[in-house]
């Protein structure tokens, strides 16, 4: 073939119709489409895995360092880091909610579609100020997997992962500083020292609450001293087992 034409005499046929093959075969291979891609980041402690359609590499790097921030403080707080898994694992996925679960291992996030971001335009710049200055703000998740083994209900499990939302509410607490609560609650219901909240549920339910309410107010006593009953001699020493 020579300026597009074919030469005779010469084998220029079966070259044109492979090269033609050839091209035919690339446009039959789809493309990797954006929504396939999948961004990747770890940190000390995380794995996290995100869809690329959720954000960009930046907005999982920041997500993943909030949570790091987070888990450092929960760590320092109960003085105990689970040994199961050498990274634990957030993934966020298409498909359901808005809705995250926790378990031993790591967190699930469920986005019901792609216009779900990974981080809020509206909120970035709070994240941004909060990662800047190595502060936690809201540890649920976070907290739910640390403990995952530690409380035999999973009742007691959701109260004291709530705790630690109170206790970071500010952004601005950290572990060792005076607490300032607003919240308590015992048989008859709940209260964040503005509004109050009747118990819906059994008379078995009601033991519940108040074991969540002790050991919470146990340990803010305790953390105002930076002291809990069975605290190793540092008080910044965190049990890896």
């Amino acid at each position: 073939m020579r300026g597009g034409r074919l030469i005779r005499g010469r084998c220029a046929v079966p070259a044109c119709v492979a090269l033609c093959l050839a091209f035919i075969a690339a446009l039959a291979v789809p493309a990797l489409a954006e929504g396939d891609a999948t961004l990747v980041y770890d940190t000390e402690d995380w794995h996290l895995e995100a869809p690329a359609v959720l954000g960009t590499q930046a907005d999982l790097e920041l997500s993943g360092r909030q949570i790091q921030l987070c888990t450092d403080e929960v760590e320092r707080l109960i003085h105990h880091r689970p040994q199961n898994v050498a990274r634990f694992t957030w993934r966020w996925s298409l498909g359901g909610g808005p809705v995250s679960g926790a378990t031993a291992s790591g967190v699930e996030t469920l986005f019901p579609n792609e216009s779900w971001r990974l981080v809020d335009p509206a909120a970035r710049s709070y994240r941004e100020s909060i990662v800047t200055q190595g502060l936690c703000f809201g540890p649920h998740e976070v907290t739910h997997v640390l403990t995952w083994g530690t409380f035999w209900l999973g009742w007691d499990n959701e109260g004291f992962a709530t705790f630690t939302d109170w206790l970071y509410a500010s952004a601005s607490w950290r572990y060792g500083q005076p607490t300032q609560l607003r919240h308590d609650c015992d048989a008859t219901g709940w209260s964040d020292g503005v509004y109050a909240s009747p118990v819906f549920g059994s008379a078995s339910v009601r033991p519940q609450l108040q074991r969540v309410r002790d050991g919470s107010l146990l340990l803010a006593r305790g953390l105002s001293t930076r002291r809990l009953p069975g605290d190793s001699p540092d008080p910044d020493a965190v049990t890896r087992v």
